[in-house]
């Protein structure tokens, strides 16, 4: 396989990661409501953590990422995270504020973008293993590839989160409040759904080991 070919393979790779159904498509769906490019500041905030995780695998940090103790750790932090934000967004909708004022999830999608990252087990499984089979590859042609290698992984990210900030700030403009609120419900069930999923999931776990 070619350096082109690798690098385009690894772009389809993170872009079938990027594009799933999970907490962080839910996050942005929210502050696209206000703000058409809130998806690069979710970005920039996901990069922070995604980029020093790649230097640490590299370095065999995923033996400590795939044992017990991290996954029950990330799965009961991310779960609580997930549950508090959707908390905060309702509360907002209760409270009557528009979506355009609304403080969560997460306050500013920069935020969002570290703490849906550091507490999401399943993004740490992913490195650990899809993540890390693609890092090791970029190696195999060089060390400088790496850098490379990790931009062309975020900018999976960003192109998704950046389209979904701003179809949905457009969509926004045309529902009005009404159907921002119900937008808002909408995220705020979704967050609740992942973040009791990730608390059950890890409780299943520790008491069946599976």
């Amino acid at each position: 396989m070619n350096i082109l070919l690798f690098l385009a393979s690894s772009f389809a790779i993170s872009c079938s990661g990027a594009m799933s159904p999970g907490p962080v498509t839910a996050a942005a769906i929210s502050h696209g409501m206000k703000s058409r490019h809130s998806g690069l500041m979710i970005a920039l905030g996901h990069a922070v953590v995604e980029f020093p995780l790649i230097l640490l695998l590299t370095a065999g940090l995923d033996t400590l990422v795939k044992t017990d103790i991290a996954r029950t750790v990330t799965g009961l932090l991310g779960g609580a995270i997930l549950l508090y934000m959707a908390w905060g967004l309702l509360s907002d909708i209760r409270k009557g504020v528009h979506a355009e004022k609304a403080e969560n999830p997460g306050r500013s999608p920069f935020i969002t973008g570290i703490f849906l990252s550091i507490s999401n087990p399943y993004f740490l499984l992913w490195w650990a293993t899809i993540g890390l089979g693609l890092t090791t590859r970029a190696i195999g042609f060089g060390y400088w590839l790496l850098p490379v290698f990790a931009l062309v992984h975020w900018l999976a990210d960003l192109i998704w989160l950046e389209l979904v900030t701003f179809t949905t700030n457009k969509g926004a403009a045309i529902a009005g409040r009404k159907g921002m609120t119900a937008a808002l419900a909408v995220c705020a069930v979704m967050l609740a759904g992942f973040g009791l999923y990730f608390v059950i999931d890890t409780v299943s776990f520790l008491i069946y080991g599976q």
